[in-house]
């Protein structure tokens, strides 16, 4: 990402780096739940007899699939964001302010919904993880 500010109010600016900055966090966050996905899966066929374990599991996984989903709109969203004040940058539309003031104010909104739901599912993994571990160490020692 690279513009000429110049032509950009400081509050365009603003938007750019926090849109920026939130693109990043949404490529970290579509990474590693991906990691996710492979980790519960990995468990899937660890607990298909142990019927508490695997209805907790298959739940997040259903999830973890809408929020990947959700993260993939919440991209293209921003950068649909970052697109639009390109274009103003570049002098290719006219100002257009008060139509980025709208949309960085949904995602503003939106990216911390986000980041508390993927931690949340996140927690939520390594909890049932961490006690179908302790299940099975009771058991096995």
């Amino acid at each position: 990402m690279g513009i000429s500010t110049a032509s950009l109010s400081v509050r365009s600016i603003q938007y750019y780096v926090n849109v920026g900055r939130w693109l990043s966090d949404l490529d970290f966050f579509k990474i590693e739940a991906a990691f996710l996905v492979c980790l519960l899966n990995d468990y899937f066929a660890r607990v298909s007899d142990d019927r508490p374990h695997f209805e907790q599991l298959k739940k997040l996984e259903k999830k973890l699939f809408k929020l990947q989903n959700d993260i993939r709109q919440a991209d293209l969203k921003l950068r649909n964001q970052i697109y639009s004040i390109e274009q103003i940058a570049g002098g290719l539309v006219p100002d257009g302010e008060e139509e980025l003031a709208e949309r960085q104010l949904s995602l503003e909104s939106l990216i911390p919904k986000l980041t508390t739901e993927y931690r949340g599912s996140k927690r939520e993994l390594f909890t049932i993880i961490e006690n179908m571990i302790r299940v099975c160490n009771f058991f096995a020692g």
